[in-house]
Order: C-alpha cells, then structure tokens, then sequence
C-alpha cells in the first residue's frame, strides 16, 4: 500500500508539473502575439516602456 501511495504521489507532482509548463506555454504565446500586434500596428517595446 505504501508504494501505490508513493506512485500516486509522484503522479500528482508530474500532472502539477505538466499543467505549469502548459499553462507557461500559453502564457507565452499570449505574450508573443501582443507582441507581434504591437510591432504589426508600427509601435516598438522600447516606445511602450515610458
């Protein structure tokens, strides 16, 4: 009993990690399209950061 429970650990932490680079990588895409819309409507990063 004690293993199943060791296992099931482990699978927890793996789902949690999973979730986080999933959610890091939307969160990145986000990140790079407002970029890319930005840069499309003429303005720069540096002209955003004032």
């Amino acid at each position: 009993a004690e293993k199943e429970k060791e296992r099931a650990e482990k699978e927890k932490e793996r789902a949690e990690k999973e979730k986080e680079k999933q959610r890091a990588d939307k969160e990145k895409e986000r990140a790079e399209k407002l970029l890319a819309k930005l840069l499309a409507l003429g303005l720069k990063p540096e002209e955003l950061e004032d």
